[in-house]
């Protein structure tokens, strides 16, 4: 489901601080918060894939170079670099402190006289972590859009420099739009007061088609798995957030079923203690843990059964990437995962930490009461209907379109 945001609410000024009607393609800053690829970036990746590049001059800002930052110039982009701060989920450290401290005011002032300079018409911020782009477009009086990839709660986000309740109103004073990925994330966010700048769009499939399709043995034997064996895959950062450990747990409490056989993918702070706990709770004849891998189709193509088991999630991009190929999954009942998984019908929802649920919850969708084919098809027919690149990027279009025809400018900083 994808709810559409309300009407401008300045739309019925038409008319007062108006720009002059363009005659040439709007021109549209995005804001990256990172050049490296998790889940946020690849959402801006396939939004910038799928935009109707004859309708933009698009400009993608990164804080520095990296995947992200090569995929956007192999598609035609301009890339422009510049170290922006993150105001949370940044590092406590003496370096992040002084970057603070002596760096923001001269970033916000490059990009407002950047914005000003080559007459953009929008900024669009890829994830609430970075700030300057969006003060950087109110001094410039150029209208900004939000994507909130982040559950905006104390608790979920870690380190934050202001007060969450400050950085929500600062996220509402500099946006006329505020898009999330969850309906959980959006209620988080508006804690009970509807806000009418804000919207939900569900990311999308990053497969072109979400078709994409690998040889299932070849996958297998690449892994090292045997066609009878039953693949649980866990598929991201080995974080406390993700809580790779909790599958680890429910793997020992099922290691005796012979054909079952767990695969970690990813990389992370938790990677040294997902190998001990291996390692103690003797799991290394069904365990394996693979290193980051930019393409996950074919890991997925090897794998029965996906599971997350996330503390906190606002969305969980893996999940409806598993569900276009025809995948199952398990999930905890958090935020995003919620609204992706239909509880019985395209996979199972468990409770968060509880080691028990999951590992019993595994042996059910392998057991012979559950339709495992038919829950791979209905997830993968869910995820064509709402989780598709074009419907994604169409929607968002709407939205920048629709702040476009005002063409209503916010007060700006003469400052600059």
């Amino acid at each position: 489901m994808i709810l559409p945001l309300t009407a401008d609410p300045l739309a019925d000024r038409a008319g007062e601080s108006a720009d002059p009607v363009h005659t040439s393609r709007p021109r549209l800053l995005f804001a990256a918060h990172s050049g490296s690829q998790g889940g946020g970036e690849l959402c801006l990746d396939s939004l910038l894939r799928q935009l109707d590049r004859d309708k933009y001059q698009i400009t993608v800002l990164f804080p520095w170079e990296g995947p992200m930052a090569d995929s956007a110039r192999r598609l035609g982009f301009d890339v422009v670099i510049r170290p922006l701060n993150w105001w949370m989920c940044w590092g406590f450290s003496w370096w992040d402190f002084k970057s603070h401290l002596f760096r923001t005011i001269p970033n916000i002032v490059w990009l407002a006289r950047y914005i000003r300079r080559n007459r953009v018409d929008l900024v669009y911020t890829n994830s609430a972590v970075i700030f300057e782009a969006a003060v950087a477009a109110r001094v410039a009086g150029v209208p900004h859009v939000w994507h909130v990839h982040e559950v905006l709660k104390r608790g979920n986000v870690t380190m934050p420099m202001l007060p969450i309740r400050l950085i929500k109103k600062l996220i509402g004073w500099l946006s006329r739009r505020i898009i999330f990925e969850s309906n959980a994330s959006r209620n988080v966010y508006e804690n009970g007061r509807a806000d009418p700048k804000c919207g939900v769009v569900y990311n999308c499939v990053r497969f072109p088609d979400g078709s994409a399709t690998f040889d299932r043995g070849e996958a297998r034997r690449r892994l090292g798995f045997g066609d009878e064996e039953q693949v649980v895959s866990f598929i991201g950062q080995l974080s406390e957030r993700k809580n790779p450990l909790l599958l680890a747990g429910a793997a020992a409490r099922i290691a005796d079923h012979s054909k079952l056989r767990f695969l970690f993918v990813g990389d992370g702070p938790l990677l040294k203690e997902l190998q001990d706990a291996i390692g103690r709770l003797n799991l290394h004849d069904c365990c394996r843990i693979l290193p980051f891998q930019a393409d996950v189709a074919w890991v997925l193509s090897a794998t029965d059964v996906l599971v997350l088991p996330s503390r906190q999630e606002s969305f969980g991009l893996v999940l409806v990437e598993a569900a276009a190929l025809g995948k199952p999954a398990i999930a905890t009942r958090t935020e995003g995962p919620s609204e992706i998984i239909v509880d019985g019908v395209t996979g199972f929802l468990v409770t968060p930490e509880d080691e028990g649920e999951l590992a019993q919850k595994i042996i059910d969708i392998f057991g012979p009461h559950v339709d495992r084919q038919q829950m791979g098809q209905a997830a993968a027919e869910r995820a064509r209907d709402l989780f598709s690149a074009p419907k994604y990027a169409r929607t968002i279009e709407e939205i920048i379109d629709n702040i476009l025809a005002t063409r209503i400018h916010v007060p700006s900083v003469e400052t600059f």
